[in-house]
């Protein structure tokens, strides 16, 4: 059972990074950012909320469940994906965007180090200090039948990040737009 768990944390994040990277290219075209508008409508804050519980519930599945033991940077992309469950959920419920800020900031930061994370497991930086001795953040924990080898938990989480940064864009543009002042396109009628 736990391979299968594994394997559809695995397939939710991908496709939750893939719906990202296209959230955040289609940002940068009006076509794009209308598509979107209407696809989500007003569900943006519960859409990021989802995420983030799944991002949670998918690491707490990991050390509790399958006991896989988590590096320091786990802990660290944990410290910063954990708080967004709160604030979207409370954003959510009162229709609030306040929570759009440290939402957005939470998974920019954590963005970062799952990337600094990727690059030390793909050898590309050395794992230094910041790194257990015991407990290294090189091991590849996925290493699952059916999980292709450069998936790893950092991997999940920085699509999980990705996901609520290519929403966040899209809320971002919408409040731009509701607060844009209205200006009317129909002819006014002329004083004879």
């Amino acid at each position: 059972m736990t391979k299968s768990v594994i394997w559809i944390i695995v397939m939710a994040a991908l496709v939750a990074g893939v719906g990202g990277i296209a959230l955040i290219a289609s940002s940068f075209s009006a076509a794009g950012r209308a598509f979107v508008t209407r696809a989500v409508g007003g569900g943006s804050r519960w859409l990021v909320f989802a995420c983030a519980t799944g991002m949670t519930a998918g690491s707490l599945y990991f050390s509790e469940v399958a006991h896989f033991n988590p590096c320091r940077l786990c802990w660290f992309q944990r410290i910063f994906a954990y708080p967004i469950v709160i604030v979207m959920f409370f954003a959510a419920r009162r229709r609030d965007d306040s929570g759009w800020a440290p939402a957005m900031t939470l998974a920019g930061i954590g963005s970062l180090v799952s990337v600094y994370h990727i690059a030390i497991e793909n050898g590309v930086l050395a794992e230094g200090g910041s790194c257990d001795p015991t407990n290294p953040c090189t091991v590849n924990w996925l290493d699952t039948p059916g999980v292709p080898e450069p998936i790893t938990i950092p991997v999940l989480a920085l699509c999980c990040f990705v996901f609520i940064l290519g929403v966040g864009l899209h809320d971002l543009h919408r409040r731009r737009v509701d607060s844009a002042p209205h200006i009317s396109t129909d002819p006014q009628p002329t004083a004879a």
